[in-house]
């Protein structure tokens, strides 16, 4: 197979020693640069390997995300783990079986062609003998580059649908497994003492009087970074909290004050392009046209647990463990910061709290490495609940501009859509150049961010351009992109990208149409859909949830649709939502229908599917980061609530996709339809058309008037 056709993650990292070893006379592991962040993916990847290569997954271990060994698979994220890494793995696996399989005919003394795999061995019906993998080892160099060799001796999919129990789960649900958990002899805590303002830089430290607080052993200050150690956390916790009375800050810079999110948006300066035009693109609105303007808050990551790492010196090496989402990239940006070779850094993946996106874990890894590299001593180094909310990167605003025509059939005539944002993108290593570390930028010799820029449709889906394009044959057709590039915020990657507020608003303009033409929101979207799959997913959670496009509202109650295709090329999502008016605003029931093509594990892509559909109502019903001059002031979940435990739907999610698919990503696909979905019920229920996010109570008492 020509590099170029292979998947990145393989064209990458050909070599296929990288991929597989033995450790010992009878254990076999798997490799994997992608991470287990809570969506099951190791043990989904465990059943592509056990299957390409004929083995029950209870003989075989798999390693996950080190740069010590295994595949630099850049970061785990787009929802490509499945679609690009899990490929990757199959034809490594296939290949490998395949060059055991000649090594088994050459000691079998048959054709090639003969061979066949049987519980786990190479077997020929004519011959007594039987080899397994570790008879053979000897026969086979892994030490070589993939070469797309016709595959022998298939087993056939065994594993490969089944619900296989997650691999993580048990140590999770035991408390242990987490990077928050590791203990190694000589640690000390550490706690990073913050500015009081972005931009800040310190003007004085009184070290002595830093080293005499209770239980501190080592003060740390390089230029505006400044950190404390103790042997006991709470020693170190209770020295970050005094701390500031010795030490002097210059002013910094304060930010600008927000208003109202339409105004920020509006003042954000931008630079403008054409995404695509279709038709006539100079034609004038025809009468009918509809006119709107949808809105996203600035969005945390909030996950349960804060950011955590735990750096070990050993000599001129570290060893650095984290719950990064891409551990290569992140050694490369640690290696550049500390002047280090990058060999000299090991970075190993550990669980964290979960977080789809660009969250704190960099940022806090960076911070407990610079510290145990000043003291030499193993560092353990947590974010407070504060730090968290304040200082970790948020998502983007956005804004999505609509002005759309149909006729009375339902079709799509005319179609002018500008959604403006900021980058999505502004991970470690993003760009090649920077360090998008926080504090890279405040040492003595500090270190410049990365290029802003927000990534193209291709390869991978864009930024804030990610589902931009409407899924569906709409006919004269403008659409554009106004990339801001200067937020007040510090901005990076979150769940969906762009995609959350993108489909949200073309969603709930599809809504708008249905009404302003009397039809049913299903019929319309069907009017204007050609994509068979999709009109089959439409089709599926219609059925699933009784649909009926006649049925009206009652105030109290009310249901909505929300469809689409995730990049336009990966999982199609359909949800229908119903919604609860009373004393509160309630999601509560949810029906989904997903295409995801080949299911590797169905609980675990259920599971994704509906942890991103709690997300989504969340985000949509509940999040918005607020600030002030001095930044960030929702620093606690009073001031960021976020759906609660009895505030959970009923979920019913069907799969619907058929196995000569090929597998693609779930674990972002929900975002957006859920978004558009809520706003859509509630229209249905009150008349109101809610266009800001989040969707709460009492803007919808505003609108009511």
């Amino acid at each position: 197979m020509p590099a170029a056709t292979l998947p990145i993650s393989l064209a990458n990292n050909p070599r296929l020693s990288s991929w597989f070893a033995f450790l010992d006379a009878d254990s076999i592991e798997v490799r994997t640069g992608k991470v287990e962040i809570g969506q099951g993916i190791v043990t989904a990847l465990l059943q592509i390997a056990s299957d390409a290569l004929g083995l029950d997954p209870r003989t075989l271990s798999i390693c996950s995300g080190t740069t010590a060994d295994g595949p630099n698979e850049s970061y785990t994220a787009g929802s490509l783990s499945i679609e690009v890494g899990g490929a990757a793995m199959r034809l490594v696996c296939t290949e490998i079986r395949t060059l055991f399989a000649l090594a088994a005919a050459h000691r079998l003394r048959v054709a090639p062609e003969e061979v066949e795999m049987q519980d786990g061995a190479f077997v020929s019906a004519h011959s007594p003998d039987t080899f397994t993998y570790f008879d053979l080892r000897s026969s086979v160099d892994l030490g070589r580059d993939y070469g797309g060799l016709p595959p022998l001796a298939d087993p056939g999919l065994r594993w490969v649908g089944s619900a296989l129990p997650r691999l993580d789960l048990e140590r999770k649900l035991r408390g242990e497994g987490f990077v928050h958990d590791l203990r190694v002899p000589g640690m000390t805590h550490a706690r990073v003492i913050r500015p009081p303002r972005a931009g800040a830089v310190l003007a004085h430290a009184d070290v002595a009087a830093l080293k005499a607080l209770r239980g501190v052993s080592d003060v740390v200050v390089d230029g505006s970074f400044v950190a404390v150690c103790a042997a006991r956390e709470y020693d170190a916790v209770r020295a970050q909290e005094q701390a500031g009375a010795h030490l002097q800050w210059s002013a910094g810079h304060s930010l600008p004050l927000p208003g109202s999110l339409d105004d920020h948006l509006r003042s954000l300066a931008t630079t403008d392009t054409t995404i695509r035009a279709t038709g006539d693109g100079a034609s004038s609105a025809p009468s009918g046209t509809l006119r709107a303007r949808y809105l996203r808050p600035y969005l945390a990551h909030a996950s349960i647990g804060t950011c955590c790492a735990l750096a070990v010196p050993e000599g001129e090496a570290l060893v650095l463990y984290t719950h990064s989402q891409g551990v290569y990239p992140l050694r490369g940006a640690v290696a550049t910061v500390l002047n280090l070779p990058k060999e000299a850094i090991t970075v190993v993946h550990g669980h964290g709290a979960g977080c789809y996106g660009h969250n704190g874990a960099d940022d806090v890894a960076l911070e407990a490495a610079l510290v145990a590299r000043a003291t030499g001593r193993p560092v353990r180094l947590c974010w407070s609940r504060a730090e968290e909310f304040a200082w970790a990167p948020v998502s983007t605003a956005m804004a999505v501009d609509i002005e759309a025509a149909a006729d009375d059939a339902g079709r799509v005539i005319y179609w002018r859509e500008a959604a403006t944002s900021a980058t999505h993108t502004a991970r470690p290593g993003w760009g090649g150049e920077g360090v998008n570390l926080l504090a890279a930028s405040q040492l003595a010799r500090p270190f410049a961010p990365g290029p802003v820029f927000d990534a193209p449709l291709e390869p991978n889906g864009g930024g804030g351009v990610r589902n931009i394009v409407p899924i569906y044959a709409f006919e004269n057709t403008h659409i554009a992109f106004r990339f801001a590039t200067a937020p007040p915020l510090r901005v990076s990657a979150f769940r969906s990208l762009g995609a959350h507020a993108n489909v949200f608003a073309i969603e709930s303009m599809l809504n708008e149409l249905a009404s302003a033409k009397r039809m049913c929101p299903l019929e319309l979207r069907l009017a204007n859909l050609q994509d068979p799959r999709g009109r089959r997913v439409l089709e599926a959670v219609a059925k699933d949830a009784g649909w009926d496009g006649r049925r009206q509202g009652n105030g109290d109650w009310g249901w909505g649709i929300g469809f689409g295709r995730y990049k336009n090329k990966s999982a199609y999502f359909a949800a229908v939502v119903e919604v609860e008016v009373t004393h509160r605003l309630r999601v509560r029931k949810v029906t989904a229908a997903v295409d995801c093509g080949l299911v590797v594990n169905p609980d675990g892509a259920i599971n994704q599917i509906e942890g991103g559909i709690l997300q989504a109502i969340s985000c949509t019903l509940k999040e918005a980061v607020q600030w002030d001059a001095e930044g960030i002031s929702s620093r606690d979940w009073e001031a960021y609530p976020i759906l609660r435990f009895d505030e959970v739907p009923e979920l019913n999610v069907r799969l619907i996709g058929v196995s000569s698919d090929p597998p693609v990503g779930v674990g972002e696909c929900a975002m957006g339809p859920i978004a558009g979905a809520i706003a859509n019920a509630i229209a249905h229920a009150t008349g109101l058309r809610a266009r800001e996010m989040p969707v709460t109570f009492e803007r919808l008492t505003a609108l009511a008037g």
